[in-house]
């Protein structure tokens, strides 16, 4: 299995086995999957026992419809960026990639409305991504990144104190001023 270099891709996740597997060594893990039985492994290799076909997360761990639209109308309604689960984006993935192998009408529907959801949902979180990465370098804004978004933020920094420092802006004064702003904000 591929591991992805996020902290949260080494947290346990239950899997449910969909059928039984010798015990197995993977780097170091010793497996022992039986099937409907749930079992408790690093997220990494989570995604490798689906992707195999040897087990699928446990429905718990599903984000559905109704998840999205909250998270939607949460991150919609908020003016900063809202707190969510670290793995949103994995677990969006892994449903919608469930979907995609269910050949029903309803799936298919079920598909089309969890894509743009989670499109939209992007939209706003970038919206406020690039707001907070162009204004601020007030730890308080970043606490409610997500992993994936914590990257995309440090490289839009760059770029943009790139970019002012090229044209002449000077980026100590700006950052100086916007961190007092946050501070200004938090209270």
């Amino acid at each position: 299995f591929e591991r992805i270099a996020f902290d949260h891709e080494e947290e346990e996740v239950v899997v449910i086995g969909l059928k039984d597997l010798e015990e197995k060594v993977i780097d170091g893990f010793s497996l022992n999957i039986k099937k409907d039985k749930p079992i408790k492994v690093p997220y990494w290799m989570a995604k490798g026992l689906i992707e195999e076909g040897v087990a699928k997360l446990d429905e718990e761990l599903h984000v559905g419809v109704q998840d999205l639209d909250r998270l939607l109308l949460d991150e919609t309604n908020g003016f900063a960026l809202q707190g969510i689960d670290k793995e949103i984006y994995a677990k969006i993935r892994e449903r919608i990639n469930s979907i995609k192998h269910e050949k029903t009408a309803a799936a298919f529907r079920e598909l089309q409305l969890l894509e743009g959801m989670f499109n939209q949902f992007l939209q706003q979180r970038l919206k406020k991504i690039l707001k907070v990465s162009e204004h601020t370098a007030s730890p308080s804004a970043l606490r409610n990144l997500v992993p994936e978004e914590k990257v995309l933020h440090d490289q839009i920094r760059t770029i943009i104190r790139e970019w002012k420092r090229k044209v002449g802006m000077s980026t100590d004064t700006l950052e100086d001023k916007s961190a007092m702003e946050e501070n200004e904000n938090d209270y």
